[in-house]
């Protein structure tokens, strides 16, 4: 989950929600189950754990384009870089197997 955003936990409110049913059904007291039911749905929400970000804060493992160019130009292997749906480099082995029309 990027954004911060945190999913609701549906199966732990529906076991929730089944389970008042079931102590309703049984003869328990409506104010007992309310007070189990809301207290077993404030621990649902409140265990959550955070969502996990994918941010790298290593100033090392990010690659520039420039760099990554210079990394596979002297390669005899065909290799070209996306970025999404576009292509941003190629070497000299990509350039001459698929036109350097490619990277315009």
């Amino acid at each position: 989950m990027i954004g911060g955003k945190r999913d609701i936990p549906w199966p732990g409110m529906v076991l929730a929600a089944i389970a008042a049913i079931v102590m309703l059904a049984t003869g328990a007291d409506f104010w007992l189950t309310l007070g189990i039911l809301i207290v077993w749905l404030g621990s649902l929400w409140l265990s959550r754990p955070e969502p996990r970000t994918t941010e790298s804060s290593d100033p090392r493992t990010t690659h520039t384009r420039d760099l990554m160019r210079e990394v596979i130009e002297p390669l005899d292997l065909p290799l070209v870089l996306f970025d999404r749906e576009r292509i941003i480099a190629a070497n000299a082995a990509a350039r001459a197997a698929l036109g350097a029309h490619i990277i315009n």
